[in-house]
């Protein structure tokens, strides 16, 4: 009797041992079924950019890609974030995939008196803006402070390409431009137009850029009427570091509100100061600052240190300059469109000829077009 209770208990004691090791082999080890994963948004892409998802089908302002930190913009509220999305100093980079219209509304007081003015908001930018051959139109911009235009201030290395600006009512003090009001080292505007009014009360106003500090600007286009104080220019208010501007033209028409001495107006570039101009023409009517002593040229009106190739000139006779660069006084690689001993399709190629192919691929084509008389040459770009 005593064996079979000892027996029992031993058995009872072995049953309870196993139990407990399997209980705590099945806490240890790793669950077989997998976890439930958790429910997310649909992954929004537009490979036919037209401007809808292509798995949910929601119309979209914007895309961004986070490895490459691209915004790809449809909208004006999509163009609005990406420019709000780092507060004052945007790094993140731009792809427009439709032309853009900024609304009516003026969402900022520039000014700081209680008025809003601005529906647009300049900003430093360092990276690449493509454009991709769309145009932003009705950008307004009142301030009374520098660095002015759809970029305030371009940082070192940075692009901007293939951007079109239409119908702008641009206004600043100094460092005024279009594309951008002041471009760093190494910077690169190429392929890119202003239209409308660009206005500087102070120096450096240009149709494209108002101060190019050792950038380079390629195959732009300014036919936006731009009035300065000081060194007032169709592409570029003052241009210098070794910076250059090739294959560019302006057909606005540029004056000077100056009233001081020596004021500098030019068709191209108000001044050029160890730096480059190259292929380029202007049409446009220019008018001098009322100060003693002004500079006003078809391409320049101050060249003195500065490198010219090949560039071009013809304005109505209520804006004439007498020389293509008023400063040093001279027509020679800026010379004037007669019509009979120099055309524009000599011109053309003569200009062609110069233009190499890289950063700077373009080449002039002859306009047939109704506006001929303003515009009597275009660019393409030429396939590398």
């Amino acid at each position: 009797m005593k064996r079979n209770a000892l027996s029992f208990w031993i058995h009872f004691t072995l049953l309870l041992v196993g139990l407990a090791l399997v209980l705590c082999l099945t806490a240890c080890s790793e669950p077989t079924a997998s976890e439930p994963t958790p429910t997310q948004e649909p992954f929004h892409t537009d490979e036919n950019t037209d401007g809808v998802c292509d798995g949910c089908k929601e119309t979209l302002d914007y895309l961004y890609d986070e490895e490459s930190r691209t915004y790809t913009v449809y909208t004006a509220e999509g163009l609005y974030v990406w420019s709000n999305v780092e507060s004052g100093f945007i790094t993140a980079s731009l792809t427009l995939a439709k032309d853009i219209t900024l609304p009516a509304e003026m969402k900022y007081d520039l000014n700081g008196d209680g008025v809003c003015e601005s529906n647009w908001q300049p900003k430093i930018f360092e990276g690449t803006i493509d454009g991709n051959h769309h145009t932003i139109s009705n950008l307004v911009i009142h301030s009374s402070g520098n660095e002015i235009g759809f970029i305030g201030s371009l940082h070192a290395d940075s692009i901007i390409q293939n951007l079109h600006l239409t119908n702008v009512s641009i206004e600043g003090a100094a460092n005024v431009g279009g594309i951008a009001g002041y471009c760093s080292k190494n910077t690169v505007i190429t392929g890119c137009s202003a239209g409308g009014s660009i206005t500087g009360n102070s120096s450096h106003t240009g149709g494209i850029v108002g101060q190019l500090y050792g950038g380079t600007a390629s195959g732009c286009k300014n036919d936006a009427t731009v009035v300065g104080e000081n060194s007032t220019g169709g592409i570029c208010g003052t241009l210098s570091a070794g910076g250059k501007i090739v294959a560019c033209y302006n057909i606005g028409n540029i004056k000077s509100n100056g009233l001081a001495y020596g004021t500098m107006t030019g068709g191209i570039v108000a001044k050029v100061d160890t730096a480059s101009v190259k292929a380029c023409y202007s049409t446009g009517i220019i008018q001098p600052g009322a100060g003693t002593n002004p500079m006003m040229g078809g391409i320049a009106g101050y060249g003195m240190n500065g490198t010219f190739t090949v560039n071009f000139w013809n304005t109505p006779e209520a804006g004439h300059p007498v020389y293509g660069i008023d400063a040093p006084k001279t027509n020679e690689n800026a010379a004037f469109v007669d019509g009979s001993t120099v055309t524009w399709a000599s011109a053309a190629e003569q200009m062609n000829s110069t233009l190499t192919q890289g950063l700077h691929s373009w080449k002039y084509v002859v306009n047939t077009g109704a506006d001929r008389d303003i515009c009597p040459l275009t660019l393409e770009p030429v396939a590398s």
